[in-house]
């Protein structure tokens, strides 16, 4: 399925491995969101394997790997238990009414003195891979797992499948968004604006990929795609850019001066 385009019929992913999963629902006539995870595990084979445990009592529609490959675990049709407790835009029970995509991440790091950054259950993770940022229901600024630049693409491409299969899709959310008490997935680290795009872009392929400053205070364009590198000056709100390159969560942009530099993807929105 490699750089083709991905297909749905009756509910599953053409091409795509289907390891059912133990628990889900009846049926989902009307999926108007999809809610973005992170597994909190190491592999997208681990969360499957797990969802096939009825202990668990859980399950999504997909999960997707740090390689950008993807296993479908419940039919696009089915309720699956993905959300828990949780509500949006005054309805309860966001499982009812949206479509589950887990992402295989740690989610929150700790950092050790030996320089490397450790999952809960004490997987490294080099510092290259890391982002440091303060979540958006939070004051605090932690170490966070980037997502994969494969993931991030094949995200985008299950949502335009998505899209096409099931117009009644608005939205583009995360877990924090439904459950704030409970959940940090998929955290600052996860580019929901790129994907978020992905319902209402039809931008021709051949275009340049145009994006517009989505931030009142002004955004730092960076030297390099982290917060540990220099400011070069901050850019105003509604300013347009060109797109020239991606790492992870970070857009590195083109300004018509022809000056450029990294700026975070939750600070852009797609035009």
């Amino acid at each position: 399925m490699l750089g083709q385009p991905l297909v749905i019929r009756q509910g599953k992913l053409v091409g795509v491995p289907f390891e059912e999963s133990a628990s889900y629902g009846g049926a989902l006539p009307t999926p108007t969101a999809i809610i973005i995870h992170f597994t909190g595990g190491a592999t997208a084979q681990s969360s499957a394997e797990w969802f096939q445990n009825p202990a668990a009592k859980a399950s999504a529609h997909v999960i997707v790997d740090r390689d950008g490959s993807i296993i479908q675990c419940v039919p696009f049709t089915r309720v699956a238990f993905h959300a828990g407790r949780s509500s949006w835009k005054g309805r309860v029970g966001a499982n009812n009414f949206t479509i589950g995509i887990e992402i295989a991440n740690w989610g929150i790091l700790s950092s050790r003195a030996d320089g490397m950054y450790y999952s809960s259950s004490g997987a490294a993770v080099h510092p290259n891979r890391v982002v440091l940022a303060e979540h958006k229901n939070e004051n605090v600024r932690r170490a966070w797992e980037a997502y994969t630049p494969e993931q991030v693409r094949a995200v985008g491409d299950l949502i335009t499948a998505l899209k096409a299969s099931y117009p009644t899709l608005v939205e583009v959310i995360g877990h924090e968004d439904v459950a704030p008490s409970r959940k940090t997935d998929p955290g600052p680290a996860a580019p929901m604006r790129v994907w978020q795009s992905k319902l209402n872009s039809n931008r021709d392929s051949d275009e340049a990929d145009y994006w517009q400053v989505d931030a009142p205070g002004g955004v730092n364009l960076r030297t390099g795609p982290a917060t540990t590198f220099k400011v070069l000056r901050v850019l105003p709100d509604k300013l347009k850019v060109v797109c020239l390159d991606r790492k992870n969560s970070w857009f590195k942009v083109e300004l018509n001066s022809n000056e450029s530099g990294w700026v975070h993807s939750n600070y852009l929105k797609d035009i």
